[in-house]
């Protein structure tokens, strides 16, 4: 093994974070994830960055030499080495830029059966790899999806996104990093769900050449603000006491100066909740300079990790400092939610056969009523065949719940194809959940799979433009 204790901090950290390569199991498991969550407004996907098994003896101790060289350096020193190397770009976001960062020199397009798709930027540093593309004349209608992302890389090594999305004909796909050395990766991109209806082509095979920062990237520097004053805090309106107790936190670190406004990005974090992923849409955000002028709020087109507040400023010359208020919080990941109930199904039950259960049950402080259950068959998806038969829960819930996604099993776990969700009204909520092998008889349990809500503020911190 190479010893890199000799090198500078930011060399320590890159290999020691390279040597660590995630397993296949872990990133399908991770992108099937991020398919299935619910988003935040203008959000495309929110994921969990986490190592799916404890990290080898030799990684540890390279992350170990790395991390002595940060206490060496200073928490001062390192973070303004942090601050030199972030830079944003247009379309992709925050890069660690430095001579190990690539990039692609221009946009490159390909065609076929009269489709075109764009590779409009590529970028592969430290931390991840982001690939934003276009796809053009596509067939009318929504049949034809490319809802798969691979890249493939010459030593046999893959990558599966762990971030990102698709966003009409544009899609902004995040990737774990490039293995070390390589400098050239093939997107595969595919419809996995192979719709009948789709003439498109089933799959396309892009190589994408890395090499150094483009002379004419409009990489834009970013400035570290000084730590945000919160102002006021005001009680959320819950109603579950327990909720009340914890404490929530609002950062905003980071400022870039654009050429018809600025971008702001911070976190939000908090104490005595069991929240997984939080963050704030940009139409829950106010902003007022010193003077008292309203500025306008955008979204971030790049979109949001989690935790991560990210909104645009339209216009300049404001006074500083800035009042940031934040209306409400959308919560959208729970930590072991506890939320089951159970009914009867019977011996080999049938479509069209309900059960009227009006069990009431009180999730994270808001009721909830599971009014019916009944047995649907669903239509062919996309002609797979997979939504064949299933239990439909109809139930009301209040207006700041904004998903609620239930599983059902019997004793022996049924094997689930499929589940999905939708809103009827401001109180009512139906979800169905489709089994390939059959329904589950006799007692069933169904447990919480997926909820997010709305949590109110408001609260407002002070901020300097830079």
């Amino acid at each position: 093994m190479n010893d890199i204790s000799n090198l500078p901090v930011e060399e320590q950290l890159t290999r020691a974070a390279q040597s660590i390569e995630p397993r296949p199991d872990f990133e399908n498991a991770l992108w099937q994830k991020m398919i299935e969550t619910p988003r935040l407004s203008r959000t495309p996907f929110s994921i969990k960055r986490f190592f799916a098994r404890p990290m080898s003896a030799a990684a540890a101790c390279l992350l170990g030499l790395a991390v002595l060289g940060l206490i060496a350096a200073g928490p001062r020193n390192v973070m303004a080495l942090i601050d030199r190397l972030l830079v944003y770009l247009p379309g992709i976001g925050f890069v660690q830029n430095d001579e190990k960062t690539l990039y692609l020199s221009s946009p490159l397009t390909v065609e076929k059966d009269g489709i075109s798709i764009t590779i409009e930027q590529a970028v592969a540093d430290a931390k991840n790899t982001i690939i934003a593309y276009r796809i053009d004349n596509l067939p009318p209608g929504n049949d034809c999806v490319y809802d798969g992302n691979k890249l493939l890389f010459a030593d046999g090594k893959t990558r599966l996104p762990i971030g990102g999305g698709l966003n009409g004909n544009h899609a902004r796909i995040e990737f774990f990093p490039m293995p070390a050395g390589e400098k050239k990766a093939v997107l595969l991109i595919s419809r996995d769900q192979n719709a009948q209806a789709c003439t498109a082509p089933l799959t396309w095979e892009i190589e994408i050449p890395f090499g150094p920062v483009p002379a004419d990237a409009p990489l834009l520097p970013v400035t570290r603000n000084t730590e945000s004053k919160l102002l006021s805090v005001t009680p959320a309106d819950i109603s579950n006491p327990d909720q009340k107790t914890g404490k929530i936190h609002f950062t905003l670190d980071h400022s870039v100066e654009l050429p018809y406004g600025y971008l702001l990005s911070g976190k939000v974090t908090w104490d005595g909740f069991k929240w997984g992923n939080a963050g704030v849409s940009p139409e829950n955000i106010r902003v007022t300079d010193a003077a008292g002028v309203n500025i306008p709020v955008e979204p971030n087109d790049e979109g949001t990790k989690n935790n991560e507040i990210i909104f645009k400023l339209k216009g300049k010359g404001f006074k500083n400092p800035l009042t940031v208020q934040f209306l409400a919080l959308t919560v959208l990941e729970m930590h072991n939610p506890v939320a089951t109930f159970t009914f009867d199904a019977g011996k080999n039950p049938q479509v069209g056969q309900t059960w009227k259960l009006d069990k009431k049950i009180e999730i994270e402080g808001f009721p909830v009523t599971i009014q019916t259950i009944s047995v649907i068959r669903g239509d062919d998806v996309n002609g797979s065949n997979y939504k064949n038969i299933g239990f439909k829960l109809d139930y009301t819930i209040n207006p700041a719940i904004h998903n609620l996604i239930w599983i059902c099993h019997g004793k022996d776990q049924s094997e689930i194809a499929g589940m999905e969700g939708r809103r009827i009204d401001d109180h009512q909520y139906s979800s169905s959940i489709y089994y390939p092998q059959g329904l589950p008889e006799g007692l069933v349990t169904c447990e919480m799979a997926d909820m997010s809500f709305q949590y109110n503020g408001p609260w407002s911190i002070l901020t300097d433009l830079p």
